[in-house]
């Protein structure tokens, strides 16, 4: 049986990651991380599939993520799908 692609979730809001948990668990293995902190210091020792990132967090944001993740990460193939509730591109 093959592995499940391994997707981290990163939104500073639980209930948002509550639902993409919920929605993607069965098919995928599912990490949730509460910032976007967290989730870059757990990236060494693993190589998510696809990351789901929210746009507007404190600290960090999602574009800074990004921008850290490829900087540190270059060589990965990882796609990044941003979310967001902004309403103004």
């Amino acid at each position: 049986m093959a592995a499940k692609a391994l997707i981290y979730c990163i939104d500073d809001s639980k209930d948002d990651l509550h639902f993409l948990e919920l929605c993607l668990k069965e098919d995928y293995d599912v990490k949730c991380f509460i910032d976007a902190k967290s989730a870059l210091m757990e990236l060494d020792s693993e190589e998510p599939d696809i990351i789901i990132c929210d746009v507007v967090m404190p600290e960090i944001d999602g574009f800074e993520f990004a921008k850290n993740y490829y900087d540190l990460y270059s060589y990965r193939d990882t796609v990044i799908i941003f979310l967001s509730s902004l309403d103004d591109p």
